[in-house]
């Protein structure tokens, strides 16, 4: 089949970083290598598909659905990797996991689609990878693999970065069908076949009807992130006992009383309360927990939860986290502050701008700040293990950790005639 400039350049801008990025996976081994491959072949698949969007008119529903199989089931074997992947290198499986749902950027269709545009779906998808590639290089730094691990990171991050830009120049308002062309059916998809599609209940004239909120369900199995393994609302992997591990441990945690779980009779809680304040309560090990269309006004409360990961996609007042443990929030920017108040092992990263970071009555908590970040006051009383995480001035080179003073010692100043407190150093 021809192909415009549009799918030779994915060609050149993705499919080929991505083989060079196999290689990286093939030099670590274990499941990183199975997870590599993977990536692969949904770059592929996506390739097959746009080679179709530059041939032929803009497809129906069920054609539509068809022409997406091959990318989806892909992306289902990344989450089905992530899923079982081995501790070692779970968070390598779940950079490639979060990041590759970028690639559903080809179901967007409008703004009321639920979607964001493509470029910014891509760049939030990332971000999401991002909080799972800050810890493979914080847990590998200084030893003898940290350079391999880092061209990794380096490698993976080039594809999504390359996604960004291809889907700007070409797919900006969502894929560029061929309007002026007649639509023909999609190649049968390669061996072995799939199975047929389940039955859409749409005759060919409320199929038209369709709004874009129906497009976006032809890949919204494939948009629900480590869900989509288990394709129903049910107990999955993530929520059991013995995969809410992944959070690493503080290096005194094992020796300290840990905070008591909320238990199951409490009612988990995800809602929009009064159209002003996000309340994510009681959430056990849902690392799926996503948070859009949010406005400047809202805040966020996170309250009782463990093991959960909370997403949130744009700009908010507030956020605060109280009485969590082992949680992880990734944010874009916030108006006013982050607060994190009676909580355990918690990570906040912050991808945009935040002014304030307040921690207080907490044991454990990195801090990971982007450039545009680097001007935030962060204000701590009765902690532990606070420590701050940003980019380095060179973007090749290993993120920079500070910790949090914890040691502080008074002297009375002869000259001054008042004590003044400095923290503790030591040589």
């Amino acid at each position: 089949m021809a192909t415009t400039c549009s799918a030779v350049d994915f060609e050149t801008a993705v499919r080929r970083p991505t083989l060079e990025f196999r290689n990286a996976c093939v030099k670590i081994g274990g499941g990183v290598e199975e997870v590599g491959e993977a990536l692969v072949e949904a770059v592929v698949a996506q390739k097959g598909f746009l080679e179709l969007v530059d041939a032929r008119a803009k497809p129906n529903l069920e054609e539509m659905q068809e022409m997406l199989r091959p990318t989806g089931e892909s992306m289902n074997r990344i989450e089905e990797i992530a899923q079982g992947t081995q501790k070692e290198w779970k968070n390598h499986a779940k950079a490639v996991a979060e990041a590759s749902r970028g690639l559903t950027w080809v179901v967007y269709d409008g703004p009321n689609c639920g979607l964001d545009k493509p470029e910014k779906h891509v760049e939030n998808c990332w971000q999401s990878a991002q909080f799972y590639t800050n810890k493979i290089l914080m847990e590998r730094k200084n030893t003898p693999e940290a350079e391999l691990h880092k061209s990794w990171v380096v490698g993976l991050k080039q594809i999504f970065s390359n996604l960004r830009s291809y889907v700007q120049d070409y797919h900006s308002s969502g894929p560029a069908w061929q309007a002026q062309l007649k639509a023909v059916a999609p190649p049968p998809p390669p061996p072995p076949p799939p199975p047929p599609p389940p039955p859409m209940g749409h005759t060919e004239e409320n199929v038209k009807e369709e709004t874009s909120d129906t497009m976006a369900a032809v890949f919204a199995e494939i948009n629900q992130g480590e869900a989509i393994a288990s394709r129903l609302r049910k107990v999955t992997d993530d929520m059991k006992t013995k995969n809410q591990k992944d959070t690493p441990q503080t290096p005194f945690e094992k020796t300290e009383k840990k905070i008591t779980p909320p238990t199951h009779s409490k009612k988990a809680i995800f809602e929009l309360s009064e159209g002003r304040k996000w309340r994510v309560e009681y959430q056990m090990g849902n690392k799926t927990i996503e948070i859009q269309d949010t406005n400047a006004k809202q805040t966020v409360y996170l309250f009782a939860c463990h093991g959960a990961l909370v997403h949130v996609g744009s700009k908010v007042n507030h956020i605060t986290i109280d009485k969590c443990e082992r949680c992880a929030v990734v944010f874009d920017s916030v108006v006013s502050a982050c607060e994190v108040i009676n909580s355990r092992s918690i990570e906040v990263q912050c991808t945009g701008k935040v002014p304030t970071v307040t921690v207080d009555s907490t044991t454990g908590c990195q801090i990971f700040l982007s450039r545009d970040a680097l001007g935030a006051e962060v204000l701590t009383a009765k902690c532990s293990e606070v420590n701050i995480v940003i980019p380095s001035e060179r973007e090749e080179e290993d993120m920079l950790e500070q910790p949090i003073p914890e040691q502080f010692v008074t002297k009375y100043c002869t000259e001054t005639k008042k004590w003044r407190t400095v923290p503790v150093t030591h040589a």
